[in-house]
């Protein structure tokens, strides 16, 4: 079996006979490949305490190999998990994947009942529950796929309200990476905005844009406003977009485009870069502005600034004018007088002050805007400020935009809500 995305691969072997001592002598011939083996007959046809005891010996050499010994009934209800829920489908995934030590149709439907149980504790915060099946998924998964099931039942933990300190594990395996983040958002996508701000605690730019979701998701809308104050950046781009079938021209949303995650609004996305600039898609050409009509932007934006500007003539020629103390140089009478006898008030470049007088370079050719040097800056600062004033939009584009960014400060103090990590959340919250 392979899995190209993943470069992974696990070789499968057929084997005729379900003799505990023979299995015993393949799985040491074949261990270094850390294989399935499946028998062709069932493995518990001969239940007896003396075939368990020799099949408990064939499992510990198993497991040792990380060889993962089973029979198509097992097979078959691997198969069916995917009918119960996401996060059982998940575990069938992962036994194909790393599955260690014997397992027979029984012990299968046993684990997939287990592991719903766990999900649905962890949940509500049962410990002893929670505690059973990270006990059982360890036992019957390699490394790999048990310390993902802990991630994802700590996510889920944590995001329902539970201490790190209190979830029934010592693992320390980190946060979630984004193989489980990308589940956990194709999965809870009825997850309140309160979960996805308590699981979103190390999330960061680059890591939404390494997942493979589907950005129209709800569940990918949400861990984004929930988390946006928490997400720094290289900088933005602003492209044309037309709104797509059935998209409202005065809505806004979250895309995620390449690696970058970025706002769509009415005519246009601004994508992000979560690490370097570099990462940016090749920019639009854009009309540059003229002083007036900069200044006239900035005034949407009173808490920045723009403290020098790049003027540019016909001819190419440039010139910076830029103030001392990170003053406004725009309407700067001082300037005026300089700006008339070079002749063009055509701005090529600027540098924008975010509050606290945090720089940004905006240049207006490509409408970028990037982070000096080795800094970043917040995501909703960025996109709050350098929208208007390179692109120029209406009053009430800026209201609408205002409002979308606000909600994640919005859901940082919600209560814990006791819901049910498969569905049935609560609907009539008011976020705004």
């Amino acid at each position: 079996m392979r899995w190209p995305r993943e470069n992974r691969e696990r070789y499968v072997f057929l084997r005729a006979s379900v003799n505990p001592e023979w299995l015993a002598d393949d799985i040491r011939m074949v261990s270094q490949h850390r294989p399935v083996v499946i028998t062709l007959e069932p493995l518990d046809a001969e239940s007896t305490a003396e075939t368990r005891e020799r099949y408990d010996s064939v499992d510990a050499v198993a497991s040792n190999a990380e060889t993962w010994v089973t029979d198509p009934i097992a097979m078959n209800a691997v198969s069916r998990s995917e009918d119960k829920n996401p996060m059982t489908a998940l575990l069938g995934q992962a036994l194909i994947r790393g599955g260690r030590g014997v397992s027979s149709g029984e012990a299968v439907r046993t684990l997939v009942d287990l592991t719903q149980d766990g999900f649905e504790a962890a949940g509500t915060l049962v410990e002893d529950r929670t505690r059973a099946t990270l006990v059982a998924l360890e036992a019957d998964l390699n490394s790999e796929q048990s310390g993902r099931f802990t991630r994802m039942l700590r996510a889920v933990w944590e995001g329902h309200g539970g201490s790190a300190g209190g979830f029934p594990s010592a693992e320390a395996l980190g946060g979630l990476n984004a193989g489980d983040l990308t589940y956990l958002v194709m999965t809870l996508q009825d997850a309140d905005l309160s979960f996805w701000r308590r699981i979103g605690k190390s999330l960061s730019a680059r890591q939404i844009g390494d997942l493979e979701v589907d950005d129209t998701l709800a569940s990918f809308q949400a861990l984004v406003t929930a988390n946006l104050d928490r997400l720094t950046v290289k900088g933005a781009r602003i492209l044309r977009r037309q709104p797509s079938l059935f998209e409202s021209e005065e809505s806004f949303r979250w895309v995620k485009e390449g690696r970058c995650l970025g706002l769509k609004g009415p005519d246009f996305v601004a994508l992000m870069a979560g690490h370097k600039s570099a990462e940016l898609p090749s920019a639009d050409e854009w009309e540059l502005p003229s002083r007036a009509e900069l200044a006239k932007r900035l005034r949407m934006v009173q808490a920045a600034s723009i403290s020098r500007v790049d003027l540019e003539r016909p001819d190419g020629a440039q010139a910076s004018f830029e103030s001392s103390d990170f003053g406004n140089v725009v309407d700067d009478p001082k300037v005026q007088g300089s700006v008339t006898a070079w002749g063009s008030d055509s701005v090529r470049s600027a540098m924008l002050r975010l509050p606290g007088a945090r720089p940004v370079n905006l240049d207006f050719g490509g409408l970028t805007a990037t982070a000096p040097t080795s800094s970043y800056v917040d995501a909703r600062d960025l996109l709050t400020n350098s929208i208007p004033v390179m692109k120029g939009i209406s009053a009430e584009t800026m209201q609408r935009m205002v409002a979308f960014l606000a909600h994640g400060d919005d859901v940082a103090d919600q209560p814990a809500l006791p819901v049910d990590p498969f569905g049935g959340f609560p609907s009539d919250l008011d976020w705004s």
